[in-house]
C-alpha cells in the first residue's frame, strides 16, 4: 500500500486505463495475494515481571500492551530491512542480474513507516436542535504501527533473564493461543481493528534471498514500465510489508512473533474507536513511551508458566486463586531450566 492508501496495482491500473494487464500491473496482483507462513495453530508466549503479569491478567479479560514501533528496546526496529534492500541492490548489479538503469532507479526508495487505513466514522445531522445519527462512512487515516511481541519459545533462559525481572529470571511467561483467532481479525471484546500477526525473520541469508527474489521478479517484467516508477510503487509496498518482518540477528534467540497494530496518528472525534484505540504514556528508562493497551477474550490465555528462580508452591498457590477468582481457564506450569542463581 502507497501513502494515500492505494496498492500499486490500483495505482498501475487507473494510469494505464487499459483493459488489458501489462505483465508488471498482474505481478502487482500476484504479490498482494501472497502472505507469510503465519503459524496460527502454534501457541506463543509474552514473558514479563510480575507486575506486567497483573498487567495482562485482568478480571475483564486479557490485557495486551502495544508500543509505538520505535519506543521497543531495538533501536533498528524497522530499519532492517533497508539495510538487507541496499546489500540485495548492490549485489544483484554486480553479479549482473540487474542492469545499471534499473539499478539507478531503485536504489534509493524511501520508505515511510506509517500507513494509511480505513476507519469508520459516524456521520451526523443537526435538524431542529437535534443532533441525528444518519450512519457511518469510512475514511482513510494516517496510522503509526504499535507492537506487542511474543516468543515461539516457551522456556528460554536468555529470555527470562531479559524480559522477566532485572536479569534474575524472576517473574512469568504468559501463553496464548492465536489459533482462536482469524489472521488479520484478532478475537476482541469488541469490533475488529487494523492489524497483522507477524513471524519475524533473523538470518540475514533468508532476507536477501527473499528481497532478492521480489527485485529479480520486477526487473524480468519491467519491460511495461521504461521509467520504472511502477516498479519502484511495487518494490516498495513489498519492502512495507517486511519492516516489521526483518530483524537483526542480534535477537534471534527471542524467536519471535508479534501482533502490529495500526493507530490513526490524529483520531476523528466521530470516530468509534477512540476509546479503544485512544493512546497512552508511560516512562520507561528515561524515555517516555506511547503505547495501546487492547482487552482480549479469556480464552485467549492458555498457560502461565511460572520463571525458574520464584518460589513455586506460593507462586502457583496465587495464580490458582487469580484463575478462580477472575473466571480463567489457564494451565499453571514451572520453568524446567535447571538454575540455582
Amino acid at each position: 500500500m502507497d501513502d494515500n492508501g492505494q496498492t500499486p496495482a490500483s495505482l498501475m491500473h487507473a494510469e494505464s486505463g487499459d483493459a488489458d494487464m501489462s505483465a508488471l500491473e498482474k505481478l502487482a496482483d500476484e504479490f498482494e495475494w501472497q502472505y507469510f507462513d503465519i503459524p496460527h495453530d502454534q501457541r506463543v508466549y509474552h514473558y514479563t515481571s510480575p507486575d506486567g503479569l497483573l498487567g495482562i491478567v485482568k478480571d475483564k479479560g486479557v490485557n495486551l500492551r502495544f508500543t509505538r514501533y520505535d519506543c521497543v528496546n531495538d533501536f533498528s526496529e524497522g530499519r532492517d530491512v533497508v539495510r538487507c534492500y541496499d546489500l540485495a541492490c548492490r549485489e544483484l548489479l554486480k553479479d549482473g542480474q540487474i542492469g545499471v538503469d534499473f539499478y539507478n532507479a531503485i536504489k534509493d526508495i524511501e520508505l515511510d513507516v506509517s500507513a494509511v487505513m480505513s476507519f469508520s466514522i459516524d456521520k451526523h445531522l443537526t435538524l431542529d436542535d437535534r443532533e441525528i445519527d444518519i450512519g457511518r462512512e469510512y475514511v482513510p487515516l494516517l496510522c503509526e504501527a504499535y507492537i506487542c511481541c511474543f516468543s515461539r519459545d516457551g522456556d528460554s533462559l536468555p529470555m527470562w533473564n531479559y524480559y522477566s525481572k532485572k536479569g534474575v529470571s524472576q517473574g512469568y511467561n504468559v501463553g496464548f493461543d492465536f489459533g482462536l483467532t482469524e489472521r488479520e481479525n484478532v478475537t476482541l471484546l469488541n469490533e475488529s481493528v487494523h492489524m497483522e500477526m507477524v513471524s519475524v525473520i533473523y538470518d540475514d541469508n533468508e532476507k536477501l534471498c527473499d528481497i532478492k527474489r521480489i527485485i529479480d521478479t520486477v526487473y524480468k517484467r519491467s519491460a511495461s514500465d521504461p521509467g520504472y516508477q511502477n516498479c519502484q510503487l511495487l518494490i516498495k509496498d513489498e519492502l512495507k510489508k517486511r519492516m516489521f518482518r526483518f530483524k537483526s540477528q542480534f535477537f534471534a534467540h527471542e524467536q519471535e512473533i508479534r501482533l502490529v497494530l495500526y493507530v490513526p496518528v490524529e483520531i476523528p472525534e466521530d470516530f468509534r474507536e477512540t476509546d479503544r484505540l485512544r493512546i497512552k504514556y508511560t516512562s520507561q528508562n528515561g524515555y517516555l513511551v506511547p503505547y495501546v493497551d487492547l482487552v482480549y477474550k479469556k480464552e485467549l490465555l492458555h498457560r502461565i508458566t511460572v520463571g525458574p528462580l520464584l518460589e513455586k508452591e506460593i507462586s502457583i498457590r496465587t495464580l490458582q486463586t487469580i484463575k478462580t477468582n477472575y473466571n480463567y481457564n489457564y494451565e499453571i506450569v514451572t520453568s524446567n531450566v535447571p538454575i540455582r542463581f
